[in-house]
């Protein structure tokens, strides 16, 4: 399987320095492991799922997530792959959802899949509003980058799900770089700010985190790989001196649902 990790970095370091808010960032940069929070839901009951893989070319090595509809036999998948819950209610929108789709073997395309939004359960029964649908074809062998508008949804509580179904006997459906970005925080986004200190910023050796019932902290560095992942008290110093020197997005989550992601950089 050829690909091109270069390609993939620089979509989505655009994606990222372009935006004026990232709410969301998923990288799927382990090799063997889906990331904690989303949830993996096996509709057609056939016990394949998605699933983390990777590509390991020597000098380069690409990790994404994975939904087949070949696997030894022919597959009918209808397998949903949801983010953990996403708070749109103090945002102003447009809000957009940005990712990376691929096929794994370019004369085995055909690959459909569907992006769809619940605004109550993280359930196949939960997700009735479809927003987006394509079917791949062999040019999204080197990765096609999609960009789709949830502004519809905001001021809500949402999860959002990649749906791999309606398709048969191909090989796999792949995804990477998933983020939702949006331009403003107003309302509940400014309160958070007010209610969560940060600081410094720059900052060198040290992180401090003030804020009530912030649970959990994650930075990623601009290619959007996680760099540190940390249970939060309500009062924490963060060790960040192994960090390189560099720009950070530190995303913090209240009781386990990410509320906002901020940009911070270390000198």
């Amino acid at each position: 399987m050829k690909k091109t990790l270069l390609l993939s970095v620089t979509i989505f370091t655009a994606i990222l320095l372009q935006a004026q808010h990232t709410l969301f960032v998923e990288p799927f940069d382990s090799q063997d492991a889906l990331p904690v929070g989303w949830t993996n839901i096996d509709a057609d009951g056939d016990t394949f799922m998605w699933y983390e893989d990777y590509y390991d070319g020597g000098t380069v090595l690409e990790t994404y997530a994975v939904s087949a509809s070949y696997d030894g036999v022919a597959l009918f998948p209808d397998n949903y792959l949801a983010t953990p819950q996403l708070d749109l209610t103090g945002i102003e929108g447009p809000v957009i959802l940005q990712y990376n789709a691929g096929i794994g073997d370019e004369e085995w395309p055909a690959e459909k899949y569907q992006i769809t939004v619940s605004t109550t359960t993280c359930t196949a029964d939960g997700f009735t509003n479809a927003v987006f649908e394509e079917i791949l074809e062999a040019d999204a062998y080197y990765w096609k980058k999609t960009q789709v508008d949830l502004s519809a949804f905001v001021g809500q509580q949402i999860y959002v799900a990649f749906r791999h179904y309606d398709c048969t006997d191909n090989y796999k459906l792949l995804l990477d770089s998933v983020s939702i970005t949006f331009p403003s925080y107003v309302g509940l986004g400014e309160n958070t700010k007010d209610q969560v200190n940060i600081f410094p910023n720059p900052f060198k050796d040290e992180l401090n985190i003030n804020g009530a019932d912030v649970s959990r902290i994650m930075i990623s560095n601009i290619l959007g790989q996680h760099v540190m992942d940390a249970k939060i008290t309500e009062v924490t110093k963060l060790d960040v001196s192994q960090l390189n020197h560099g720009t950070y997005f530190v995303s913090i989550y209240k009781n386990e649902m990410l509320i906002e992601t901020r940009k911070l950089v270390k000198r």
